[in-house]
C-alpha cells in the first residue's frame, strides 16, 4: 500500500484524514499527500508557508495560523510578505465545486501583547 511509503507520524495522521506538508518530506511523499487530498481521502492538510507556493490544490476553507514568523537573524517577529498571504488566501478557490471560498486568519495577539508587556516591564 502507498501509505507504507510515509514516515510513521504521517502514516498515522493520514489514516485519520489529516496530513501535513513541509520541507522535510520527499517529493514523492508530497505528491502522494496532494493526490490523497484531491481524491478526498485526506480532508485536512497543514502546509508550511513556503510550500503554499508550490501547492497545486485548492480548498473550500483555508485557515492561516498567524501572519508573522520569527526571524532568528534579528531576534524579532516579522510579518509575512503580502504576496505570501495572498497566495495562501487564493487557495480558498474551487470554481467548479463551490460558489465561494472561505479563509480564516487566526492571530496570536494575546501572546504577542504579553511579550510586549513583559519587555516594557523590564526595560
Amino acid at each position: 500500500m502507498l501509505l507504507a511509503l510515509f514516515p510513521q507520524t504521517l502514516r498515522e495522521t493520514v489514516s485519520n484524514g489529516v496530513a501535513y506538508l513541509h520541507e522535510g518530506l520527499t517529493e514523492l511523499e508530497r505528491r502522494l499527500v496532494e493526490h490523497l487530498f484531491a481524491r478526498g481521502d485526506v480532508q485536512v492538510i497543514v502546509v508550511s508557508r513556503s510550500l503554499a507556493w508550490g501547492l497545486g490544490l485548492s480548498a473550500h476553507l483555508v485557515v492561516i495560523m498567524d501572519t508573522q514568523y520569527y526571524n532568528g537573524k534579528i531576534h524579532a517577529y516579522e510579518d509575512y510578505p503580502i504576496p505570501d498571504v495572498l497566495q495562501m488566501l487564493g487557495r480558498a478557490n474551487r470554481p467548479q465545486v463551490d460558489d465561494e471560498g472561505m479563509c480564516i486568519k487566526l492571530l496570536y495577539l494575546i501572546s504577542k501583547c504579553m511579550l510586549a508587556i513583559g519587555r516594557n516591564r523590564f526595560t
